[in-house]
């Protein structure tokens, strides 16, 4: 589905604010929990295959989040006698941790480059997951559970085309209460920051993105002049 399409600007976008201001009124969590539900069902739009993908590789941070936690609650945890040697240990176990979701998306990443299939969005959500690890080893996230990473990674509106964003700033962000209420000033600003970057996409991006795409298709044949 994309941004530009009747169904996402009609049917998709006005439906998923209706769902999170009505669901997000009574709790943030709850707000938090439809725009996942609503950016699963928009990432589904490419194929089973490619949500299918994006799920199993959410599998291992899930996991490995947890321990993060854990290791950090444990280094907090000791007394003052064990504290220096805990800190030790607790940086070489997080430390670990950290570099084998770090090498498990890399090798995700190269084979899925290697074998020319790629899933929608891989390359961009590959690094959103090794930032999500990365905050969480270095303490800037530290009450978070499953479904603030999964609405992080699932997040529709950067999960195919970016940007990169910082996981604590975005989930900052969705747990102020005062985002989850519907205020005209806000939806005023959200549809005039949309209808900008809808126009930038749709004048600029497209074309000159035509005109790229035809260059490098034409590398043998194209002239100076016609690169230029």
């Amino acid at each position: 589905m994309q941004f530009q399409s009747y169904n996402f600007i009609l049917y998709f976008m006005p439906l998923c604010m209706a769902a999170y201001f009505c669901g997000g009124k009574r709790a943030p969590r709850a707000g938090r929990g439809i725009l996942t539900l609503f950016s699963a069902v928009f990432f589904a739009f490419a194929g089973w295959e490619a949500l299918l993908v994006l799920c199993l590789s959410a599998l291992p941070d899930l996991l490995l989040t947890r321990l993060l936690l854990r290791t950090r609650e444990k280094e907090q945890g000791a007394s003052i006698e064990k504290a220096a040697s805990a800190k030790r240990g607790g940086e070489r176990e997080a430390k670990l941790l950290l570099l084998t979701g770090v090498l498990l998306h890399v090798i995700l990443l190269v084979y899925f480059k290697l074998s020319h299939q790629l899933p929608l969005g891989i390359s961009f959500y590959t690094f959103q997951q090794i930032a999500w690890l990365t905050e969480v080893y270095h303490g800037e996230l530290r009450e978070v559970g499953a479904k603030d990473y999964l609405f992080y990674l699932f997040f529709f509106p950067k999960i195919t085309m970016g940007p990169l964003t910082s996981p604590s700033a975005l989930i900052t962000q969705v747990q102020d209460e005062k985002r989850c209420s519907f205020r005209a000033e806000n939806a005023a600003a959200g549809i005039q920051m949309f209808a900008f970057g809808l126009a930038k996409k749709a004048v600029l991006a497209d074309t000159f993105g035509s005109a790229v795409t035809w260059g490098f298709s034409s590398l043998s044949t194209a002239t100076s002049a016609d690169l230029i």
